[in-house]
Formats: structure tokens, sequence, C-alpha cells
């Protein structure tokens, strides 16, 4: 989640585009966030990012400002993407913090285009008897193209072969064949062209022809003919010599049928005569292979989608991708050609493995895909609460799993004016034993109208020596107020506390918080968490502290806002400190510290005690608190926010 929050809309959020088109996008960025922010804008799935732009490259927003980024994605007319249905990212990020980071999703259609061009060489070609051609088929479409070559003869004499009779032609990608023609040969007369028209069909259309064409000579040309004539008026004997011996310089005969021909129809014959019609020569098929497969983005992250593409050579009829997780199940098998779009649903290293086979060849190969995790998480979890007039209620605001409680608090959702004379019994973390995965907190509403209540946690992953500890040694007598200290482990920072006087099951409706804030030590760090309490009940009651600690995290901050409050029988005394640019908020609280000394006489009573949270509920980066103030001398007050930059 990002630093400091803003809002990402796409619009339009589904487009079409076909090759070489352009569409254009508006991306509406809104800056929820209490600071100024520039942001930028990123398209991600797409293979190159020659295939945007944006304008401006980089927008400015004050605090909850608004603005728009233009993006144009074009695509190019060849060579680009395959046709198909897309689900983009439209990434917006602020190249000064990286961890400022939102997305939208945007469905991109490509038209599929079918782009088959079909030549030969030569176009002419002749023979007494036969003669070969040479086919090119290429793709520039974006597609791939199951052909079907078909031939027909003008005079329908010819029988025609065509090798193979079907390719498959990949986008970008070229195919070749072979034409060999034979037809019955001329004695004498005039040559014979033949219009040889080969045709490349799809799905039942043509989508390319060209024309061939076959002359064939007769075997005695008109002027030796001639010639025999006058030879035969003088020696009859001489000329049956002399026509024997032409006659007997035959070319060597064609070579034999294919097992299954027809006039005038394309046969799947395997070989091929010369463009001489002096023979016949093997082509061999081109070998099946896949050299790579390769992913985007790289390297995958969970529950992102990610392209995986394949770099296949040869025809290819059958297509089968296999996946399995880092345990070894096969979690996904697809025919899909070339490309597949998949959603790693886990980090780890995943088997990918494509074949791809013909009748006669197969090919495989299985590569090792590392996926990543989405860095740690940082959240703001709450729970509603409502409390009757002169009621006490209790509830609890889980974490997200494996996300653990870092600090939370009680916050009295109210607009009235004078704010609803509350009051916080309790507010601590629980879980597994040293595990705090929600927050718990307990209010008092001694009004005469019902008050809304929403419990909140700042959860996050676990942070490095995640520490905590509660203490419930200090009693706290009857009538009395009563305090208690907990410090950090040694070398580690406070991140959050609370506490109060209760039980494990029950609330005791006859205490209440005081003051919760964190402690700063000689050395100036912050280290511990104190609590104070009050107890109104007929007997003495422990006070429990809890403390939460970790390792300094990076930009850790503790503010304080610090306030004289004059001397006064019902004070109320409000105190939001800001967390520094960058951070968000931990925990925070109040207490009767700083330059003037503690009265003995002073009473306060903790009213309200919570994070701020943005608009969206991402997260919060102050910390809001309310007590009630009664003093016999002027007192200082001061309300804390305990800061660090989180990965989330």
């Amino acid at each position: 989640m990002a630093s400091f929050p803003l809002t990402v809309t796409v619009t339009p959020n589904a487009v079409q585009v076909k090759p070489g088109g352009s569409v254009q996008l508006s991306v509406h960025v809104s800056n929820v966030s209490d600071i100024v922010e520039h942001y930028q804008v990123t398209i991600v799935g797409l293979p190159s990012n020659d295939y945007w732009v944006s304008e401006p490259a980089v927008t400015k927003l004050r605090p909850r400002e608004s603005g728009a980024i233009s993006v144009r994605i074009n695509l190019p007319e060849r060579g680009g993407i395959l046709g198909g249905r897309y689900v983009l990212g439209v990434l917006v990020t602020s190249p000064y913090q990286p961890n400022v980071a939102r997305s939208a999703d945007l469905v991109l259609d490509v038209t599929a285009v079918s782009g088959i061009t079909l030549t030969a060489t030569p176009m002419t070609a002749s023979g007494t008897s036969s003669a070969s051609y040479a086919l090119s088929l290429t793709n520039d479409g974006n597609i791939d193209v199951p052909v079907d070559l078909v031939a027909t003869d003008d005079h329908g004499k010819a029988r025609i072969t065509i090798t193979p009779p079907s390719v498959y032609v990949r986008p970008g990608g070229a195919q070749a064949a072979q034409v060999f023609v034979e037809g019955p040969s001329l004695l004498t007369g005039p040559e014979r062209r033949s219009t040889i028209t080969i045709k490349a069909q799809a799905a039942g259309e043509t989508r390319g022809e060209v024309p061939l064409t076959f002359i064939q000579p007769p075997r005695i040309a008109p002027a030796v003919f001639r010639t025999l004539g006058i030879v035969l008026g003088v020696a009859v004997v001489a000329g049956a010599i002399v026509i024997g011996g032409i006659l007997g310089r035959n070319p060597p005969p064609p070579p034999p049928p294919p097992q299954v021909t027809s006039t005038g129809q394309t046969t799947g014959a395997t070989s091929a005569g010369s463009s001489t019609g002096g023979g016949n020569a093997s082509t061999p098929p081109v070998k099946l292979e896949i050299s790579a497969i390769t992913v985007n983005p790289a390297p995958p992250v969970a529950g992102v989608q990610a392209v995986l593409t394949a770099t296949v050579t040869g025809v290819v009829e059958n297509w089968v991708w296999e996946i399995r997780n880092p345990d070894g199940n096969v979690i996904m098998t697809a025919p899909d050609p070339r490309q597949l779009a998949f959603t790693f649903p886990e980090k780890g290293v995943f088997k990918v493995k494509l074949t791809v086979s013909t009748a006669d060849q197969n090919a495989s190969l299985e590569v090792d895909v590392e996926v990543v995790e989405l860095p740690p998480k940082y959240e703001t979890a709450t729970k509603p609460l409502q409390v009757g007039p002169g009621q006490a209620g209790n509830n609890a605001a889980p974490c997200s799993e494996d996300l653990v409680a870092l600090g939370g608090g009680v916050d009295v959702v109210s607009e009235a004016v004078p704010a609803p004379p509350t009051v916080v019994q309790n507010s601590f973390g629980t879980g597994d034993g040293a595990i705090l995965t929600q927050w718990t907190g307990a209010l008092l509403n001694p009004g005469a109208e019902p008050v809304d209540v929403s419990i909140l946690t700042i959860c996050a992953e676990e942070p490095a020596q995640y520490s905590t500890e509660s203490d419930g040694q200090t009693i706290v007598d009857p009538g009395t107020s009563n305090e208690f200290t907990l410090n950090c482990p040694d070398g580690l920072v406070v991140f959050g506390g609370g506490g109060g006087i209760r039980s494990d099951t029950v609330v005791d409706t006859q205490s209440f918080l005081e003051e919760s804030a964190p402690v700063e030590d000689p050395n100036g760090d912050w280290t511990a968490w104190r609590v104070r309490a009050h107890n109104l009940a007929g007997g003495s009651q422990p006070l429990t502290v809890q403390i939460i600690c970790g390792e300094k995290p990076d930009a850790y901050a503790v503010v304080d806002e610090q306030q004289t409050v004059v001397a006064s029988a019902d004070a109320s005394v409000e105190g939001q400190p800001t967390c520094p640019a960058d951070t968000v908020v931990l925990s925070g609280g109040a207490g009767v510290t700083g330059e003037i000394p503690r009265d003995p006489d002073t009473q306060t009573v903790l009213r309200e005690s919570a994070a701020v949270i943005t608009s969206d509920g991402s997260e919060a980066a102050q910390w809001f608190t309310r007590l009630n103030f009664a003093a016999p001398v002027d007192q200082s007050v001061t309300t804390y926010a305990v800061c660090a930059n989180l990965p989330r």
C-alpha cells in the first residue's frame, strides 16, 4: 500500500485496439494525503514501454487535490502482441518515494488480424511433362493461422502435388511448401500453357492466392518436323531412322505418382519435382523446437497476473502448458498457443513446462520460475461498536491473516459538539500468546445518547525482533490512581502499548484509563510505555500494562505536541500529532508530562485515543487523543504519535 494514500481510476477501463492503432486513456489520480506528492504512470503487461506514452510524465498534486494524466497506447502494425484479451495494470507511483503506489486494471482487447501473404518462385516454369515451384507463406498478422493449400488447373489435365498440403504459420513467421505439376506430354504442335492457381485457405476462407504458369513444349519442335518431311521425300527409310533416333531421345520418366491423386486436385505427396521437370528432391520437415520460455513481469509477483511466452520453431499442431507449484503438484494445464496468462498464487519456485507436437514430431521445455511476494503489508483494521446510554461495551478489531498488531486504540465516531463524555476503560492487544493479532477496547458511555465507537488496530507484517510483554503486578487501591511503566528489551524501540484494570474475561466497569503513552529514555530513545488508571471499585484491582517492541524501523520517530492547560476543574484537551513525510502511524497516546511537573491532585480521564484513518481506509499518518483534565494548577499535557516507514 502507499505511504500516503491516493486513489486511481482509469477512463475508459476497457478498450479495443487493432494492430497499428492507438487508444487514449485518462488516468485520474487523487492525493488524499496531507502532503504534496508527485505521481507518474506506468503501464504494466505490455511487451515494451515503447507501446505507451503519458502526458505529463510527472504530475504534482497538493493535499486533497485531483488531477488527470493522459496515456496513449500505440500498438505496432506488425510484430506486436498476439490478438486476444489482456488485463493490464495502470500503476501510479511517486518517482521520489518508491513505496507510494496504487494500480487499477485496464482490459485491453487486441483485434485478431490474420495477415497471410503467399508468394511463389518461379512464377513460370516449363517442362515437357513436369515442373516444380517453391511456395512461401508469411504471417504479418497477430494470431496463429493454420493454412490449407489448394491447387486448381484451368485445363483440368495437370496432376498437382503440394508438399506439405497444410502448414501452421505463427505471427511474424514463415513456412515453405513445394508444388509439383505433371501433365501429358505433346508430340508436336504449339506449346501448351496451363494456369495453376494456388490458394491459401484458413477456416474456409481464401487468405492468399498466386497464379503459376506451366509451359509444356512439344517433344518435336515444328521446324524439326518440317525438315523431317523433306528428308522423307528423298529417302523414307533414312527419314524413319532419323525419326526413330529423335523419338529415342525422350527425357527420363517422371517420378512415380503419389498414392492418392486426382486430376486438378491437391494431393499429400512427400516429394516435389525440380523447376525444370527433371527429377524429385526430398524436403525434410522443419525440426520442432522450443528455444525459450519468458515471463512478464520478471520476476512474477504472487497474486499478480503474468504472461508466459514461448519461442517455438516449426509447425505446431498441439500445445500443452503445465504448471507445478513448489510442492510439485500440477495446478494448471492449458492448450494455449505460444502465450499463456496465469496468476501465480504464492511465492516460491514453480515448474513451467510446455509440450508441442505434430503427428510426427514433439518437443518440450521445462523451466523454473521464481515467484516473489509483494512487500510486507500495512493496514488499518476497524470494528464498530455502539454503546448505549449508561452502558459499557467492548469489541476487538482483528488483523488480516499473517499480520500482527503494532498498536491500536478506541475512536469515538461522533460529530456532536461538545464531544460525548465517553470513558476509555481499557485498550490493549490480544492474540496467541506473545503474537498479537487484534486490538481490544472497552468504553463506558455515561451520557444520555448512544455512542458509536470504532475499535482500531494498526497491522503489519511481523517486524524484526517483534516482542510483546504484559505486566499485571501493579495494584490500584480503591478510589485511587496508579501507574506503571514497562520497558522494551535492550536494543529495541517501542511500537505501541496499552493496558487497563481488567481480567482476562470481564471488563471492570468501575475503572478507567487516565493516560497511556510512550516514554523516552535518558538517551533520547523511545523504549517504554506508561499507563495510568483509576479504580472506582470497592476493592484493590491489578493494573495490566502492555508494551509492543521491535527492531528500529526506517524513519522511526515519535512526534509529540505539548500544550499548557491552565488550572481547571473540567477542561477538555485534544491533540493530533502528524507523522513525518513517508511514514505512517503505529500508535499514540497522551499524558500529563512535559515542562511542568505533575501535581498529585491532577485528575485525567482518557475519552478516546486512535489513529486518524484516510478516507479510503488504507492507512493513517496522524493520531488523535482527547482527554478530560482537572487540576488545581497549570499542567503540561502532551499527545504522541509513534511513526515509521514500514514496507507496504
